[in-house]
C-alpha cells in the first residue's frame, strides 16, 4: 500500500495536466512551473517522503522540498526511472539502496558524481533525532540516525526558497498529508515552521498548547506532534532550546516508552 501511495505522489495526475495543457487552471500550476523545464520527462518528481515511513518511529514534516537541478533526482522519464528505482531512492534514500544516494553526512549525490549541500539540514535532524532518543549528537551519523525517522512535506513538488508552496499547500495537503500519516509508524512527528502549523491547524484541527500536541485516543498518547521553527530560521532553533524543561521531558519520556528501540 505504502508503495502505490509513494509512486501515486510521485507521478501526481496534476503534474501531468499541466504539460498536458499550460494553460489549464491547476491549483499547483506556479510550482510545477517554477522547475522552468520543457516536457514532462524533464520533470524531477514530486518527493513523497525519505526513509521508510511505515516503521520509523519519528517523522519530520516540512513544506515542501528545494531544488537542486543538478543532482541524481528522480524524473519522469521512466527509461531513466522505471518505478523499481523511484521506489528504491525515497524509501532507501540515507542507505542500504542499490545507489548511495546521500552520504553518511546526508550531502546528495550530483551528476558529477560528488556529494554536496544538504549538511546542514540533515545535521539537524540527525540531532534532533539524537536528542529525542537521547543519544550522543556526536557519536552518531544521519545514516545512524536514518534507522529510526522518515521525512515528508506539506508539499511535494520542489521548488526554490518556498516558491508557489503557499498557492498549492490546500491542494497538496487535502490530496495526500492525511494519507501519508496515516500509514506512517511515528509516534513523533517534528513539525519545522509556521506554514506546517498552519497547515496542520486547517487540516487536522491540530493546535498546539505550547510546542507540542498530543493526540489522544481516551487517555493514552498515540502520537505527539512537536513544532519548530525551520532548521535554516535565524531563531532558536534547537529542540532542547525551543521546548521547555517540560515539554522535551514528555516527549523524551514518550520516546523511550514508544519508539527508542532499535
Amino acid at each position: 500500500m505504502n508503495e502505490k501511495l509513494l509512486m501515486e505522489i510521485a507521478h501526481c495526475p496534476n503534474v501531468e495536466k499541466y504539460f498536458e495543457n499550460k494553460s489549464a487552471d491547476i491549483p499547483c500550476k506556479d510550482i510545477i512551473k517554477s522547475q522552468g523545464v520543457k516536457s514532462l520527462k524533464e520533470f524531477q518528481l514530486p518527493e513523497p517522503w525519505n526513509g521508510k515511513i511505515k516503521t520509523a518511529p519519528i517523522m519530520f514534516l516540512s513544506s515542501n522540498p528545494g531544488i537542486k537541478p543538478d543532482e541524481v533526482f528522480p524524473t519522469w522519464s521512466k527509461g531513466l526511472w522505471p518505478d523499481d528505482r523511484v521506489i528504491d531512492f525515497f524509501t532507501n534514500r540515507f542507505g542500504g539502496g542499490k545507489k548511495e544516494w546521500k552520504d553518511e553526512d546526508g550531502k546528495s549525490l550530483y551528476n558529477d558524481g560528488k556529494y554536496k549541500g544538504g549538511a546542514k539540514f540533515w545535521g539537524s535532524i540527525k540531532n534532533t533525532v539524537a536528542t529525542i532518543r537521547r543519544e550522543n549528537k556526536k557519536k552518531i551519523t544521519l545514516r545512524d540516525a536514518a534507522k529510526h525517522f522518515s521525512s515528508t512535506e506539506i508539499v511535494h513538488c520542489k521548488s526554490k526558497s518556498e516558491k508557489g508552496v503557499r498557492k498549492s499547500s490546500e491542494e497538496c495537503a487535502e490530496k495526500y498529508l492525511c494519507r501519508v500519516l496515516n500509514i506512517s509508524g511515528a509516534k513523533v512527528v517534528v513539525c519545522y515552521g509556521q506554514h506546517v502549523k498552519e497547515v496542520l491547524k486547517n487540516q487536522l484541527g491540530i493546535s498546539p498548547s505550547g510546542h507540542i500536541y498530543k493526540d489522544k485516543t481516551g487517555k493514552m498518547i498515540k502520537r505527539i506532534y512537536v513544532f519548530l521553527p525551520h532548521p535554516n530560521a535565524r531563531v532558536k532553533r534547537k529542540i532542547e532550546k525551543v521546548l521547555n524543561k517540560s515539554e522535551l521531558t514528555e516527549v523524551n519520556q514518550f520516546a523511550k516508552k514508544y519508539c527508542v528501540a532499535d
